[in-house]
Formats: structure tokens, C-alpha cells, sequence
């Protein structure tokens, strides 16, 4: 887990791509060891409370933006004995969407020739996350196969 604290003034694109390899720079092999063994428990709450303790000196309200890649885990290969997935998600239902609210999840396409990124933002962020032009030079914006109806009655 890399924590990465960005202020007001500093949300370009650029500012947060900076702090964020800054912060992921620390989880380095060091880190890793020390949350191997006996104490890694105790050493990853450390970890945590040293973050709380940055984030929580910060005037005003913080908004936390999680970011996790689920890429190049072979997700599209596991076979359980019925056939490779056709979809592959991070979450099933309506309920579990409030664990991953204000989070990113990238994930690799089927087709392994691009990332997927699952974007679960409060509906007032989401509407201005499809309207900068900046992040739609990158990439596209589909609905979620999800959110399909499919008629079975057929």
C-alpha cells in the first residue's frame, strides 16, 4: 500500500503522478521484509497510523481516492472447469459497491491489449470526472456490461 497526500493547490494531473511515484518508490524491498515474519502486522499498523498522522494534520476536509491494479494477475486464464471468464469485475452486487466508493481498480482487458479501469466515485465526482477532456484524450468512456439488461426469455 503507498499513501500519497496531495494538496489543494497541487491536483494537476503531473502533481499527482509525482506524488504518487514517490510514494509507491517506498514500497521497496525494505518495506516488504518488514512486513514478512512476526511483527509485519505490527509494522503495516505503524505504517498506517504514521499516514493517519500525516493526513490528519492537514487543515480541512481530505478527500481519499484509492487506487489499486489488479493487472497481469491472469484473471482472464483462471478455469474453474467450466471455461475462461467472459467478464471479469470487482464487484457483484449494488451492496458491495460502497466498499469500493472512492476507489479505482485497473484491470487488465480480455483481449490483454489494454487496461480497464473501474472508476466508483460519489455520482457528483463521477459527473465531472467524464467531463475533463484531459482523462477522455486517454482513453473512452463505456457504460458498464453490468448495467445491461439480457432478455433470457428467448
Amino acid at each position: 500500500m503507498a499513501a500519497a497526500l496531495v494538496r489543494a493547490n497541487e491536483t494537476g494531473l503531473d502533481n499527482l503522478v509525482c506524488h504518487l511515484r514517490k510514494a509507491i518508490r517506498k514500497a521497496d524491498g525494505n518495506f516488504v521484509t518488514a512486513l514478512q515474519g512476526d511483527c509485519g502486522w505490527l509494522n503495516f499498523s505503524e505504517y498506517r497510523k504514521q499516514i493517519g498522522k500525516e493526513w490528519n494534520g492537514e487543515a480541512g476536509e481530505i478527500d481519499f481516492i484509492g487506487f489499486t491494479s489488479w493487472c497481469n494477475f491472469g484473471l482472464y486464464e483462471i478455469d474453474f472447469g467450466w471455461g475462461k471468464p467472459t467478464l471479469i469485475t470487482c464487484t457483484a452486487s449494488t451492496k458491495s459497491e460502497a466498499v469500493f466508493m472512492n476507489t479505482i481498480v485497473l484491470m487488465d482487458t480480455k483481449m490483454g491489449n489494454g487496461i480497464e479501469a473501474w472508476v466508483f466515485l460519489e455520482e457528483q465526482h463521477m459527473v465531472m470526472l467524464e467531463q475533463k477532456q484531459e482523462l477522455l484524450a486517454f482513453g473512452n468512456l463505456e457504460r458498464s456490461p453490468l448495467s445491461l439488461k439480457v432478455d433470457y426469455s428467448v
